[in-house]
């Protein structure tokens, strides 16, 4: 993969930390599925040691060619599979990047301008991220340590207007629905984790060891997401079920001396935050694409990668049905199994099987 740059492996930490907290800042009840805040916190986890169990293949791949990602490693054995590993990529890039920018759009013309057509938001939302991802990974990652730094602030701000109101008897027993709930939800957890599957994308792009910089974002994103389901589980109680975006309702009920109201911050961060994601997506779906029509091409892949962002995201956000069948889609866990566990483990075979022949030679 050709590479803009190189970014740190904090970088890439703390990217892929603020891209699984969006997540749950639009995570909607009636769409998701209600869920036991105690039952959340104690397989979380769990799905992080499944997701490292489940990667191994991929990160052994990998560690014998830091230079390149999987697509580069399926091209070393076969240009036609290469090239079929890099459309699918591609694909799932701009699905990842469709989806986020439908899950932003869905909370502006919900909560906030109803009256906005969506198209406005997905064609100007769309164009800047593209902008963004015209830029490359270093400028991007960037920001995203400074909306990191912001997220914390506001999240200090929000904390301190309601921890002093919560009632932690929200924080019922986690193993009320039994070990299978536990289980169900660290299994749904760590296969629907698109992330994983921009992680080994990442690969290429950051020095360091591998197996460091995916316990680095294991244990923040543990730490950071276990908190905001204690924060919305005490904060809002059986109240957080009945609302569309939780989060939203808990910063709009908190309230401090210098802010009257929270939620505009909280819609602010979330822009950013979908900012960078969407940039992300589309950078390393520009680069899929790279494998497939030549690369001196940058902005006209770019622009058919933003062209079909922007479809799907209007596909999607046309109908609540699109979204909740999204979501649906997106938790089956399939595109992870996929790309992120099968694929690369036939690689790392495939690879093992080449490397005894030629030996064999």
């Amino acid at each position: 993969m050709t590479r803009n740059t190189i970014i740190s492996s904090k970088q890439v930490v703390l990217l892929l930390v603020l891209f699984r907290v969006f997540d749950l800042l639009t995570f909607v009840p009636q769409i998701g599925g209600r869920q036991n805040g105690a039952t959340v916190m104690l397989a979380l986890p769990f799905s992080y040691l499944l997701l490292a169990l489940i990667l191994v293949p991929a990160l052994l791949l990998l560690r014998g060619r830091r230079e390149g990602n999987v697509v580069d490693c399926a091209l070393a054995l076969n240009p036609a599979a290469g090239k079929v590993l890099a459309a699918l990529l591609f694909l799932f890039s701009v699905f990842a990047a469709a989806d986020t920018v439908s899950n932003f759009e869905f909370l502006l013309t919900s909560a906030i301008y109803p009256e906005t057509p969506s198209l406005f938001f997905v064609l100007t939302f769309t164009a800047v991220c593209l902008y963004g991802a015209f830029l490359g990974l270093e400028p991007v990652a960037r920001v995203n340590t400074f909306v990191f730094v912001l997220f914390v602030g506001a999240l200090v701000f929000i904390s301190a207007s309601v921890l002093p109101k919560s009632d932690f008897v929200y924080l019922k027993n986690p193993l009320q629905g039994g070990l299978s709930a536990v289980w169900g939800h660290a299994l749904s957890a760590a296969f629907s984790n698109f992330d994983a599957v921009l992680f080994l994308l990442f690969a290429p792009n950051f020095k360091g060891s591998l197996s460091k910089c995916f316990w680095g974002w294991a244990l923040l994103t543990v730490a950071m997401v276990e908190y905001l389901v204690m924060l919305l589980t005490v904060g809002l109680g059986d109240f957080a079920a009945s609302q569309m975006f939780p989060f939203y309702s808990l910063a709009a009920f908190a309230d401090l001396s210098i802010f009257q109201r929270l939620d505009s911050l909280h819609i602010t961060l979330w822009t950013f935050i979908a900012f960078v994601k969407v940039s992300v997506y589309l950078y390393f779906a520009s680069q899929c694409l790279g494998y497939l029509v030549p690369r001196r091409l940058k902005k006209t892949r770019l622009a058919a990668t933003g062209i079909l962002t922007a479809a799907g995201a209007l596909v999607i956000s046309s109908d609540l049905r699109f979204l909740t069948a999204v979501q649906k889609a997106m938790a089956t866990g399939i595109p992870v199994a996929v790309l992120a566990v099968l694929i690369p483990f036939v690689l790392l075979l495939w690879s093992l099987i080449a490397r005894r022949k030629e030996r064999a030679r």
